[in-house]
């Protein structure tokens, strides 16, 4: 009964100063506990958060003051003994972005001993993906027209969705397609599908496809305007008499 203290220190000299009280500490079942008296897992922290204070927390620090681009913060590694292929075969791990402590957050998959990037958030909040992007939720509807957005709805989304939340009258999102052509010189080609706000309290933005066709320069390809009219190879603001020489779909 009572508290018990674990000491860290020589047999015969008492302890080092180190000293857990056992409220603080538990081993039982083969599982530590910190804060947690009957721990689940082999290692099992709680802590009571309450009008901000601090929640369960481990953390993993590098010591190093002057930091390189691309070694690594801290790594959690996942490891099999499996006879086939030993070795680690995923590693979540904090790596430098560059030589004044940014860091992003990467995740590693693949065989034993042989893992790559699959994600990697930068600092930015962006993201990179190495692969595709598998959706498994299923939506047994079969019409939209009473959405806001289609492949969103009752917390169920079976698509992927952008959003730029800035505000501003014209900004825009949507999605860009690179292929990359070797010949010399090489040459990044890319396409894009936009979506972009206008001005107003209406529902419906413009949607332009458009085309890279210069280092430094994208030109619309196709576009459909608030009206729902299709104008093809659009490169002004748009006004009726655009339509004239243009394809108007009705």
């Amino acid at each position: 009964s009572g508290t018990h203290y674990i000491h860290f220190g020589s047999a015969t000299n008492g302890y080092d100063g180190v000293e857990v009280d056992s409220t603080g500490l538990v081993y039982k079942d083969g599982k530590f506990g910190i804060h947690e008296t009957s721990p689940d897992k082999h290692l099992h922290i709680s802590n009571l958060v309450d009008n901000g204070s601090a929640p369960a927390t481990i953390r993993l620090t590098d010591i190093d003051t002057q930091v390189n681009a691309s070694d690594a913060v801290g790594l959690i590694e996942f490891e099999t003994l499996d006879s086939n292929d030993a070795g680690v075969n995923a590693s979540i791990g904090a790596y430098y972005a560059d030589n004044v402590g940014n860091s992003n957050l990467q995740f590693h998959v693949g065989n034993a001993g042989s893992t790559a990037t699959a994600l990697t958030l930068q600092p930015d909040k962006t993201a990179s993906f190495y692969g595709g992007i598998y959706q498994a939720l299923e939506d047994t509807s079969t019409t939209w027209a009473s959405r806001g957005n289609p492949i969103a709805f009752n917390n169920v989304e079976t698509g992927v969705t952008v959003r730029n939340s800035s505000g501003t009258d014209g900004c825009f999102t949507g999605f860009s397609g690179v292929a990359f052509n070797a010949n010399s010189p090489a040459r990044w080609q890319t396409a894009s599908f936009l979506v972009k706000s206008v001005t107003g309290t209406g529902y419906t933005p413009e949607i332009h496809v458009t085309q890279r066709t210069g280092a430094n320069e994208t030109t619309n390809a196709l576009t459909i305007d608030t009206s729902q009219r299709v104008l093809l190879g659009h490169t002004s603001s748009i006004e009726p008499d655009n339509y004239e020489s243009s394809l108007q779909v009705t």
